[in-house]
């Protein structure tokens, strides 16, 4: 009688135990997701990682990378890095900064135009990520210290915006 009691309580306080490491348990911490306009200026394929979230707020870090052919461009890279904050639920208010390293020229006979720049990139805007994973959006404005830049729309002397919107899947 003594050593069933005895088990019983055992296995008991293992069951408890192993409730706990489940609920401490971290959800998902990846996505992968395409962007339209933002951090890239045209368009960005990402991966982000989560590198730290409680019950309300979260932090991540992203790289992405951004391809482009124009009639007037013949070649564009853009390989944008963030790091960003999120507070929230599952709908959550997002801010961050990062940079952008981009690369665009002529290619070919009239290569007559290559240029590469690094340049500080902010973003805020609303982000909609789910506990376990699946269905991952957001959309947001970006504002760069672009001076006279290609591809943005200057609105004062050295700054451009992009708004985005994004479209993936966390796992």
């Amino acid at each position: 009688m003594r050593l069933s009691v005895a088990t019983l309580l055992l296995a008991m306080a293992l069951n408890g135990t192993a409730q706990e490491q489940e609920a401490d348990a971290p959800g998902p911490t990846n996505t992968v997701f395409l962007e339209g306009l933002g951090q890239a200026i045209f368009w960005s394929a990402n991966y982000e990682h989560t590198e730290y979230a409680s019950d309300r707020f979260a932090m991540h870090l992203r790289f992405g990378i951004g391809l482009w052919s124009t009639e007037t461009v013949s070649s564009y890279i853009a390989l944008p890095i963030t790091f960003s904050a999120s507070y929230g639920d599952i709908h959550r208010a997002e801010a961050g900064a990062g940079f952008l390293f981009y690369n665009y020229g002529n290619s070919g006979p009239s290569a007559t135009r290559v240029a590469e720049t690094l340049f500080p990139t902010f973003h805020a805007g609303y982000r909609m990520q789910k506990e376990y994973g699946g269905l991952f959006l957001r959309a947001g404005l970006m504002i760069a210290n672009v001076e006279d830049k290609l591809a943005f729309r200057d609105t004062r002397e050295k700054w451009g915006y992009n708004p985005y919107v994004c479209v993936g899947t966390t796992f």
